[in-house]
């Protein structure tokens, strides 16, 4: 069974907090350490959406092999259109997906493996109670995502 990642690094950012994707977080940026943690994992299919800063994301990543997805309406649009587009591209390609933010960077291998050994068609870290990254999903999950167009 295939397992893909899908990263979502396309949404705007205050001017206070700075584009987050590239922000360090120890040694590497927050988008190098989740995909860090993805190829620990053993996940070699990885898309990131992009949308704000695309360019200088695309560039500060250019030596990771992923595939970047441009989100054009990023700024009128929200996470989930984002996630859309990567589970649109990998819909075919990959059985399941593991999905999170960019924002999101301290789970870890640990983390992910356990994810990788659920058969669930969602799988979803929990710890003390609270939901957590990255949330796994099989293909027909994907597929009901994608014919969702409801509020919300």
């Amino acid at each position: 069974m295939s397992t893909g990642a899908v990263i979502i690094a396309a949404g705007l950012t205050s001017q206070r907090e700075g584009f987050l994707p590239l922000k360090q977080v120890g040694k590497l940026t927050r988008a190098q350490r989740v995909i860090l943690n993805f190829r620990n994992a053993g996940i070699q299919d990885i898309v990131i959406v992009t949308g704000s800063h695309a360019r200088e994301l695309e560039h500060s990543l250019k030596e990771q092999e992923v595939v970047f997805l441009y989100n054009q309406d990023y700024a009128t649009t929200e996470m989930f259109d984002s996630a859309k587009i990567g589970f649109r591209y990998m819909l075919g390609r990959c059985s399941r997906v593991l999905f999170t933010t960019v924002n999101v960077t301290l789970f870890t291998q640990e983390t992910v493996d356990l994810l990788l050994e659920s058969s669930a068609p969602i799988a979803v870290p929990v710890y003390g109670g609270r939901r957590g990254h990255p949330v796994l999903l099989n293909s027909q999950a994907m597929e009901r995502i994608l014919t969702y167009t409801g509020e919300g």
